[in-house]
């Protein structure tokens, strides 16, 4: 009798293991140090489950706001010989089922603008990535100096 009455006790703690593991993950979080009042923030987003995630936009408290870009280079050459270098905002982006998605240098990236006040290299800030489904991931990323 006892044991009958843990089990819905016992169901939900499995549920939420289980929802814990089949969830958006992020790994190697971190924040250029740069003089400047926009920065920018790289890591890697992982999605264990078998359906896309789309994460519909980021924010941090210490910047007026915080956007996915992506850098490209376009085909053709300028006077160097290299090709044009362009920059422009993502309105979201998604992590491909099984998959992971990498924010580099030179690749999608998060810009943080208007950075409010003065980051410490070794600083913790936090990332709040705001999820379909009314969901968020809140993640720490290390502010490095170049």
């Amino acid at each position: 009798m006892k044991a009958l009455r843990l089990l819905p006790h016992a169901l939900f703690l499995l549920g939420l293991l289980v929802l814990a593991q089949n969830s958006l993950t992020a790994q190697d979080a971190w924040i250029r140090l740069l003089p400047t009042p926009t920065l920018a923030a790289y890591l890697t987003l992982s999605n264990p489950t078998d359906k896309p995630i789309r994460v519909l936009g980021v924010s941090t408290p210490i910047a007026l706001k915080a956007e996915f870009h992506e850098t490209k280079t376009m085909s053709g050459t300028d006077h160097g010989g290299h090709g044009e270098t362009t920059m422009a905002p993502l309105r979201e982006v998604i992590v491909p089922a099984g998959g992971r998605l990498e924010f580099k240098p030179g690749g999608k990236h998060i810009m943080l603008l208007g950075v409010k006040r003065t980051l410490r290299a070794g600083e913790q800030v936090p990332l709040v990535f705001a999820l379909e489904g009314n969901k968020s991931l809140t993640v720490q990323a290390v502010v490095k100096a170049p």
